[in-house]
């Protein structure tokens, strides 16, 4: 019996409420069901990228500190090198003997080679002439010392999820 003063009986008026409730639980539970989904496809994602990346970073330190320690090792030499040698005296031999060359003025009367051959790269075609001592001991590069520089150091670049 539906009261003539009513809108309806208990169950009409809460009809509505209680549609609501069975559809949000059936939402909820396809979104936990989804949310299950994601975090299994995101830990398979992260652990078929952690190893390679870890890989590689431990590839990448282990080649950086090769090339740090071949660095450091040459601006010794060169260091040492700055301070056994007169610099200036072979200057002037390079000078003398790569004059005429690509990087060298030229040759002062007569262009004679007197104190030997200009010492030529190899390894390029055409080859070229090395360039003089001075300009290797003026190089600013050899004055670093990439062990004792915190800008030289390589940071965690492992792949992480999280």
């Amino acid at each position: 019996c539906v009261p003539a003063a009513s809108n309806g009986t208990w169950v009409t008026n809460n009809l509505f409420s209680l549609s609501y409730n069975h559809a949000y639980q059936d939402g909820s539970s396809k979104l936990i069901e989804g949310l299950e989904k994601f975090d299994a496809n995101r830990g398979q994602i992260c652990s078929s990228r952690y190893a390679p990346s870890a890989s590689r970073y431990q590839n990448d330190v282990s080649a950086f500190g090769s090339f740090a320690d071949s660095h450091n090792l040459t601006s010794d030499r060169m260091n040492l090198m700055k301070r056994c040698i007169d610099v200036d005296e072979l200057d002037a031999a390079f000078r003398e003997t790569c004059c005429d060359h690509e990087g060298y003025s030229s040759c002062s009367s007569g262009g004679g080679h007197e104190r030997g051959t200009c010492p030529m790269n190899d390894l390029l075609q055409p080859p070229t002439p090395l360039m003089s001592p001075v300009e290797h001991f003026s190089n600013p590069s050899c004055n670093v010392n990439m062990m004792n520089e915190s800008s030289w150091k390589i940071e965690d670049s492992i792949f992480h999820c999280e």
